[in-house]
């Protein structure tokens, strides 16, 4: 069976938003790929000059900035309640991601961190909210966090690095499972434990 699922992540955080169907529904957004049985396409990552973060303290005694090193395989399958792939990561200009897939080829389920490299604001922060449906302030998670639950996304500031992780959690089908805000925040959470 195909599924459609968003390739896409723009500024601070990831998108994989979508349609309705007029019945309430999420459908796959417009300009997804399509993911066959092999389940292997890969987020694609673009930023903008919002998108903000520090860069890893490499050799400073300062915690890695890196996505797959803040996403844990063990983050990623309590995230999706299914087992996961290992890790792709795919670097683009001014981030990087790192993308865990279900191990389950028939269902469709992802979950993603991209971090940036320059500085983050709550000022870019919320320039960068503001291009996705719904997005809105959320606490308990960082210094500052707005999460889309109509894109499956969170951006989340701390400090001055910013993160975005998203969320597509086991799908059947063209009707992409809902989140919560409360899953989202969660994830995030998880991903804030390993600074």
């Amino acid at each position: 069976m195909v599924v459609a699922v968003a390739t896409t992540m723009m500024t601070v955080f990831a998108a994989c938003g979508g349609d309705s169907n007029g019945e309430g529904e999420k459908t796959a957004p417009s300009g997804a790929t399509a993911a066959s049985e092999s389940n292997a396409a890969a987020p694609t990552a673009s930023t903008t000059s919002t998108a903000v973060t520090a860069a890893s303290g490499s050799g400073s005694g300062t915690p890695s900035r890196k996505p797959c090193d803040l996403l844990s395989k063990r983050i990623a399958e309590d995230a999706l309640g299914v087992p996961v792939a290992a890790p792709t990561q795919v670097p683009g200009p001014g981030n990087e991601t790192c993308n865990y897939r279900a191990t389950d080829t028939s269902v469709t389920a992802m979950v993603y961190l991209t971090t940036y490299t320059a500085k983050g604001t709550t000022a870019a922060l919320d320039q960068a909210a503001a291009q996705f449906k719904n997005a809105y302030a959320v606490s308990g998670v960082g210094d500052a966090a707005r999460v889309s639950i109509d894109e499956h996304a969170i951006g989340v500031l701390k400090g001055d690095f910013v993160f975005a992780v998203g969320l597509i959690p086991p799908t059947k089908g063209q009707t992409i499972t809902p989140v919560t805000e409360a899953q989202m925040v969660k994830l995030a959470n998880a991903v804030l434990a390993g600074l």
